[in-house]
Formats: C-alpha cells, sequence, structure tokens
C-alpha cells in the first residue's frame, strides 16, 4: 500500500462586493465554471450537490493530462461557508483526493473576505509534485477572474 501523500493550500481574498454577491458568483456552477483554469467540460449530475468536471493539465514536457473528477458540496451554509470534495482517477496515476472549505466574512458593509483551504492527497509523488507547482498559479487565476466578473 502506498503512502498517502498530503498537501494543503490555504488563502484569503478580499472582494469590493457585499457577501450576497459573492456567496451568488461562488455558487452558481455556470459562472464558476468560466473561471476555472484547465477545466474542459462539466455536467450537474445532482442540482446544487453533485458534477462530473473534466480538466486538462499539461505537465512541464508538454504531456497533457486528462483529470476526470467528481465534485460533490458537502455542506452549504448561505451565505457564510460551504465545503466540498473532489475525486478524480487519472490513468495510471493514482486517486487524488481534495476537500475544501470556502468561508466567507463581511468586512464592511460592500467588502467580503473569503477564506479557502483545500487538502489534497494523493500517493502518487509525480502527482503531487504537479499539484504543487499548478494548482496555486490556478487558484491565482480563479480568483482573479471571480474578482473581474462580479
Amino acid at each position: 500500500m502506498s503512502k498517502q501523500i498530503e498537501t494543503k493550500f490555504k488563502g484569503q481574498v478580499d472582494f469590493q462586493h457585499d457577501i450576497a454577491a459573492v456567496w451568488q458568483f461562488i455558487t452558481e456552477p455556470e459562472q464558476v465554471s468560466d473561471c476555472t483554469p484547465g477545466l474542459t467540460d462539466w455536467r450537474e449530475i445532482e442540482p446544487q450537490k453533485m458534477y462530473d468536471l473534466w480538466f486538462l493539465w499539461f505537465t512541464p514536457a508538454q504531456t497533457k493530462l486528462i483529470f476526470p473528477t467528481k465534485l460533490s458540496w458537502k455542506l452549504l451554509d448561505p451565505p457564510n461557508k460551504f465545503c466540498f470534495s473532489a475525486i478524480t482517477k487519472p490513468k495510471a496515476f493514482g486517486k487524488i483526493q481534495i476537500d475544501g472549505e470556502i468561508i466567507l466574512s463581511e468586512k464592511e458593509k460592500a467588502d467580503t473576505m473569503l477564506e479557502f483551504t483545500a487538502v489534497v492527497q494523493t500517493t502518487n509523488p509525480f502527482i503531487n509534485q504537479l499539484i504543487k507547482n499548478v494548482l496555486p498559479k490556478q487558484i491565482d487565476q480563479f480568483f482573479q477572474c471571480v474578482k473581474s466578473k462580479l
């Protein structure tokens, strides 16, 4: 049995929008999909609960990797918190699991602070290194896009 490798990502993003607007955007699949780097396709399995996603990533050697992913929203507590879990099993790379949490809080009347945590688990050291190198840039791209569309 291979050893689980865990990588944790944490961050905070400030929005110059009220909490309701930020919540509405980040819980609307159509809008979120427009901002998700590498997402090539998606479909809703169960409304506001479960989705199939397909991601395309490139390795440093420009090899294409397809990541079919099952995303489940575990907790929705509008407009303050949601938790999710995603599992992908790309061919030949083993299972990757991501568990995350997003917490929104009002800083001032029209300002919102978003705090996020994502824990990624895999048994594949190559995939773990790829995630460490790629995911922070993609998280930044995602939130920059969200800010531009709000």
